[in-house]
């Protein structure tokens, strides 16, 4: 959502002027005047804003342009200041419970060591249900950034679905207009729950908000603390949304898949269950779990995957490997093993069947389903003619069903 800020320049200044002894004749000293600061910024902002504050002097005594700007926060909630120690100061607004008020102080001093301090107060806003947000945090001495999307639905106790995008990718391509994960925006209206969107770290350099990203999964594609900066993700939308947090749940396609089992892993405790798509664990060594047992898993994977490989590599397990895995240390029962359901065959043009395979703990509560498409490329099966036709290297897209449902399904089946 873009808003339209109202500006307002605030203006105050101070003349200190030489004074007289009386009668007796004794010349006045030279009047000192201090120079005059001005601040430009908005009245107005919603949380995810990035507001600009802008000083300068209106008037300069000393005649230089070398003044010096120091910003500080002196009322409201905590916020990121950018450029404090320059005229322009950028603040990216948090996430908010309610409406409130933000004020900010700017000291300026000219060349001559003459200071003047100017305060403005920004009046801020939840952003409207039903919209994308962007905030900006800061983890681990890195800025990191993240998209929540609150339905105008939302419950009380909402579960939170955090959706990982994979390697070179990025937040907001991710779940653009014509892309399978943004299915999850369209379930949380339905259902009332919060989506998470967060932003991986450049696979380049030291940058945590632009457009080629990845995640420290078990194949790391960066040294970003993800398990730290995800957690810690978790507490700011808790502190400002009606969420449950024993009901999160990760998802994630490829390496963002990886992510979500990582949070599985290491973090048991914290995941309620994940969902990862075209991904295959980590051989290089075979993770140990923090705790048994781990949360019930959902995995998807595709035999003609030309990225993850079905069969494995020499540092990632197989399919069936990575199935056995997570069979294993959730507590399914093992023997006998499921069978193998065929979903309906509802696009036979596809070039792709997907099979289903559920355990189940010894209470017959679900532990792990896989999914596994015959003919599948690197893709998550969506059967709306309207999505986006997979890049050429990611191999054939299933039509046969909507694996984002598959996956909310699953996660709706659990106690």
């Amino acid at each position: 959502m873009i808003k339209q800020h109202l500006h307002a320049t605030l203006v105050i200044s101070l003349i200190l002027a030489g004074c007289s002894n009386g009668s007796n004749s004794v010349d006045s000293a030279p009047s000192e005047t201090l120079p005059v600061a001005v601040i430009t910024a908005p009245l107005t902002a919603d949380e995810g804003d990035v507001i600009a504050l802008i000083a300068s002097l209106d008037s300069d005594p000393a005649g230089s342009n070398t003044a010096t700007y120091q910003w500080t926060q002196t009322s409201g909630p905590n916020v990121l200041i950018d450029g404090a120690s320059s005229s322009t100061a950028s603040v990216p607004i948090p996430l908010l419970t309610s409406n409130g008020t933000i004020t900010f102080q700017v000291t300026v001093t000219d060349s001559a060591g003459l200071s003047d301090t100017e305060t403005h107060s920004v009046q801020i806003s939840p952003a409207p249900l039903g919209t994308l947000v962007e905030i900006q945090t800061e983890h681990d001495d890195e800025r990191r950034i993240y998209t929540v999307y609150t339905p105008s639905s939302v419950t009380a106790d909402a579960p939170i679905i955090y959706t990982l995008h994979g390697a070179s990718g990025n937040m907001r391509g991710y779940i653009e207009e014509g892309q399978t994960p943004r299915r999850w925006l369209t379930l949380a209206d339905e259902n009332g729950f919060v989506v998470v969107i967060p932003n991986g770290f450049s696979v380049f350099g030291d940058d945590g908000l632009g457009n080629l990203q990845g995640w420290n999964s078990f194949s790391a594609f960066t040294d970003a603390d993800d398990v730290g900066f995800l957690l810690a993700t978790i507490d700011e939308i808790a502190a400002t949304r009606t969420v449950d947090t024993d009901q999160v749940f990760f998802t994630g396609r490829s390496n963002g898949g990886d992510m979500a089992m990582r949070m599985a892993v290491e973090r048991p405790s914290k995941v309620k269950a994940i969902a990862s798509y075209v991904s295959n664990l980590s051989n290089n060594p075979v993770p140990t779990p923090l705790s048994l047992p781990l949360p019930p898993t959902f995995l998807f994977m595709g035999t003609e995957d030309p990225i993850s490989n079905f069969d494995g590599t020499p540092i990632t397990q197989s399919a069936r490997e990575t199935v056995d895995y997570f069979a294993d240390n959730t507590f399914s029962v093992l023997s006998p093993t499921p069978a193998f359901m065929m979903l309906t065959d509802s696009d036979p043009n596809d070039g792709c069947q997907i099979f289903e395979q559920t355990y189940e703990d010894p209470a017959g509560e679900p532990t792990v389903v896989y999914y596994e498409g015959v003919g599948s490329g690197h893709n998550i099966p969506d059967s709306d003619p309207n999505v986006a036709e997979p890049e050429v290297v990611r191999g054939t897209l299933c039509r046969d069903a909507d694996g984002i449902d598959l996956a909310w399904d699953f996660f709706q089946s659990l106690k």
